[in-house]
């Protein structure tokens, strides 16, 4: 997500689970985890509506 978006997915949490794990390079995230990204505020708020737009 870096390189494309310019910001880091922390740490996520799988759909139902009651803890978050670090995330790193290899990891495989699927459409119901949930994420934490770090970044530039304005980068990040950009990341959080790009699937509001693919809901539209």
């Amino acid at each position: 997500m870096l390189t494309r978006y310019d910001v880091t997915i922390v740490a996520f949490k799988r759909r139902g689970g009651s803890h978050w794990d670090i995330a790193d390079r290899d990891v495989i995230l699927y459409a119901d985890d949930e994420i934490l990204v770090a970044g530039n505020p304005k980068k990040v708020e950009a990341f959080s509506e790009l699937d509001k737009d693919a809901d539209a």
